[in-house]
């Protein structure tokens, strides 16, 4: 199995298709130097996977030349 990961600026010329993620990072207050989880949502990119020996027809040329 092989998965490609979309690339921002080729998949979503038009219109983003990525999706919204919320991830927990650990954040430090500058000025008390205290760390705290801080949630923050990242743009995800879309991925494309093929199994051992498909062929995938239709895919898009500029998938191709990414």
């Amino acid at each position: 199995m092989q998965v490609f990961h979309l690339p921002h600026e080729v998949c979503c010329r038009d219109r983003c298709a990525c999706a919204d993620v919320a991830v927990f990072v650990a954040a430090e207050n500058p000025r008390t130097g205290e760390r705290a989880r801080k949630r923050v949502v990242k743009r995800v990119p879309g991925s494309i996977t093929f199994v051992a020996r498909e062929r995938k027809e239709n895919v898009p040329a500029a998938l191709l030349e990414s």
